[in-house]
């Protein structure tokens, strides 16, 4: 047999010393491991758009605003309404003469199929009508005894306006009158145009009652 050497002997038993150091070490870092609970990898969570509502709190509301069944009419206009109101109509008559002070002013009966209301004209439509305004009357009205440019001038937008009142149809925007009670409740403040057929009916409708 193959004699071992004392100094082989040490280096084995340094070996055999080293291996049992790390396997011991190795056996606490297991014991460390298992000491804590197993963590499993977190998984990212997905965005969320669903909005968590209390649908008690709707109830009172409805899906879609009420609507009025009918147009509003001649024959509904009343100081108690919310003014100022839009409602189609034709005039069927001047009920007064036109005035310029302290602007200018009408009486005209305005008709629908539901009945007949005085209604007075205010400065802004009549104004767009004439084609100027009540101040421009008043300064001009002296030059037109001399000027007969002046004077036909002033003629000429008083005959236009005249014209256009004959059952003029449209939507006309009321409010309360402003100006004096005593020339009624109610003032137009704008009128505007009717879809074609619409405004081809209730004129001759009127035409009707009235011609």
């Amino acid at each position: 047999t193959k004699k071992i050497s004392l100094n082989q002997m040490s280096d084995f038993m340094k070996a055999r010393k080293a291996v049992r150091r790390r396997i011991s070490q190795y056996n606490k870092i297991v014991e460390i491991v298992d000491a804590y609970p197993q963590i499993k990898p977190t998984q990212k969570p997905k965005p969320s758009f669903q909005l968590e509502l209390d649908y008690s709190d709707f109830e009172d509301f409805d899906e879609e605003p009420a609507l009025p069944k009918k147009p509003l009419s001649i024959s509904s206009l009343s100081p108690s309404l919310p003014l100022p109101v839009s409602i189609p109509g034709t005039i069927s008559g001047v009920a007064s003469k036109l005035q310029p002070d302290p602007e200018w002013t009408v009486q005209v009966n305005l008709s629908d199929r539901s009945g007949t209301k005085q209604v007075r004209l205010t400065e802004k439509v009549l104004s767009g009508m004439i084609g100027f305004s009540s101040e421009e009357f008043r300064q001009l009205k002296p030059a037109s005894s001399t000027d007969p440019g002046i004077k036909t001038f002033l003629r000429n937008g008083l005959q236009s306006c005249q014209r256009e009142l004959v059952f003029l149809t449209g939507l006309f925007v009321i409010q309360r009158n402003t100006l004096d009670q005593h020339s009624g409740p109610f003032e137009v403040i704008s009128v505007s145009k009717l879809e074609s057929s619409k405004e081809r009916e209730l004129k001759e409708y009127v035409m009707s009652k009235f011609s």
